[in-house]
Formats: structure tokens, sequence, C-alpha cells
């Protein structure tokens, strides 16, 4: 049952990290393997200058979702079964944008290092370019095909009915959750991590947490309700990423 899926869950997470740990011991690794130093106050506060909000950032999404999960499973099992359905269905832009992410972080912090701030640009909006067609090719899937995808979990027709309508919203949500976590690895592979902290807290629990309660438990819309007030704060996030990222304000973040 669940607590046998959560047990392989936990054993593949364990088994990858010691592989990791494996192939990272190897002879070819050893000129990673400095010598032991004497801690460097200056690099470890510049490390946790940048790491401490990219960590908060996480941590903010990470619990704001799971209570909004709360919310949703108060209004039934077939609510919470259809919506948890629908995150498993966006988890096929979601870890293709969080590549995509990655990669622009990486790229960008290269050309910040090398101060070349145009070649910065270029990548970013070729990251959201990748970005967009990949999220178009998701929300035409999920727009037209609803039933079919929601059949692929369960044969309960209360879900499917549940569910239809919600993979149609998840159409949009993803395109602004593939955007936000672009729009958030370029901000900090230039190492502007404390304003996306900052924003994504206001938003998540100023905003998008009691506008899900509002409109889904309160005004009795239920989990498409619930969703539709998240699409709204996604929509607000990937405006203020993406505009932060525009005004060139990570051309004078001290790292």
């Amino acid at each position: 049952g669940v607590a046998g899926a959560g047990a392989a869950t936990a054993t593949a997470e364990w088994a990858g990290g010691l592989v990791l740990l494996a192939v990272f011991a190897r002879r070819r690794f050893a000129r990673f393997h400095p010598a032991p130093v004497a801690p460097a106050r200056i690099e470890i506060t510049r490390f946790l200058r940048t790491s401490l909000p990219i960590g908060g950032q996480w941590f903010i999404e990470m619990s704001s979702f799971s209570f909004f999960s709360t919310l949703v499973a108060l209004m039934g099992d077939r609510s919470m079964a259809a919506s948890q359905a629908l995150v498993a269905l966006l988890s096929l832009s979601f870890m293709q944008a969080v590549g995509i992410g990655i990669a622009s972080a990486t790229l960008v912090g290269r050309y910040v290092g090398a101060q070349l701030p145009e070649a910065a640009e270029r990548t970013h909006r070729t990251a959201l370019g990748m970005g967009c067609v990949l999220a178009t090719a998701v929300a035409l899937l999920l727009f037209l095909a609803p039933e079919f995808l929601i059949g692929l979990f369960t044969t309960d027709p209360e879900v499917m009915r549940l569910g239809t309508p919600l993979v149609r919203l998840g159409a949009l949500v993803q395109v602004f959750d593939a955007l936000n976590i672009i729009a958030s690895g370029s901000l900090r592979g230039a190492g502007d991590t404390r304003w996306p902290f900052a924003v994504q807290s206001l938003l998540a629990w100023g905003f998008s947490v009691p506008l899900a309660w509002w409109i889904g438990v309160h005004l009795g819309h239920g989990a498409l309700g619930a969703w539709a007030a998240l699409c709204v704060s996604m929509a607000v996030l990937t405006v203020a990423l993406l505009w932060r990222f525009r005004s060139g304000a990570w051309r004078h973040v001290r790292i």
C-alpha cells in the first residue's frame, strides 16, 4: 500500500545517494578532494548569502503547497484523488523546466562571472523560449485529452468528473510554473536570490493560500476553485520574476 510505496521511494533515494558517493570517491575525482583547511569566514558568508534564500524559496514553495494539498483534502477523497492525478501530470513539464532552469543558472552565472551580461540575457531568453515550446506542447496535451489522461489513474466516474476540468486548468498552470522556474534559475545564476525569495514568500502565504481557501472552501468551488487561485498566484509570480530579470537589477547584485 501507501507505506510500501513510501518505503520504496526512501530506499531508492538512499541508493541513488550511495551510488553517487561511490562514483565521486573513485580515483579520477581525486583532484576534487583538497586537503583539510581552516574555515574561510568570508567565503562561507558569501556562500550563505546566496544559498540560504534559495533554500528558503524551496521551503516556502513546498510548505505552502503542502498546506494547499491539505485544503484540497478537506474537500473530500475524490477531490484529493483528482488533484493528485493533476500533480502527477504536471510533472511532465515540471521536471523538464527544472532542468532548463538549472542549465540557465549555470550559463548565466558563467557569463556574469566573465562580465558578459549581454550573453547572460541571451541565455535567459533562449531558456524561456525552450520553456515556452515545452509548456505549449504539454498544455495542448492536457487541454485536448483530459478524460484520457485522468483515466490513466482511475476509473472512478466521480474522480473523472472532477478531474477533467482540473486537467484543463492544469494546462495553464504548468505554463506559468515552467516560466517562473526558468526565470528563478536565471536570477539565481546571476546571484539575485533574495528578491525572488521575498516575492515568493509574500505570494505563497499572503496571497495564494488565503485565496485558495476563500475560493475553494469558503465560496464552495472545491478543488477547481483552489487550483484557479494557485494559477493566479503563479501568473503573478511569473510576471514578477520576468520583470525582475528584465529590469537588470541582477547586474548590480553583490555576491
